[in-house]
């Protein structure tokens, strides 16, 4: 799923551990991620607008 992303549009990768949220990476635009990340297990997707990006939240299992 996230490979579908477009590359100029930003993501926010989230893991889902048992208790709380833990940031794998921080907001940054796509083109810039790279590796076993675009692979990951998406549970949940929340995209989030805004006048100058959009934002993907997305919480992953690993």
């Amino acid at each position: 799923m996230i490979k579908t992303i477009p590359e100029n549009e930003w993501i926010e990768v989230l893991e889902k551990g048992t208790k709380q949220y833990t940031s794998l990476i921080g907001k940054v635009p796509k083109f810039l991620i790279k590796g076993p990340v675009l692979d990951y297990e998406v549970l949940s997707e929340t995209t989030i607008n805004n006048n100058e990006f959009t934002t993907h939240r997305i919480v992953v299992s690993i």
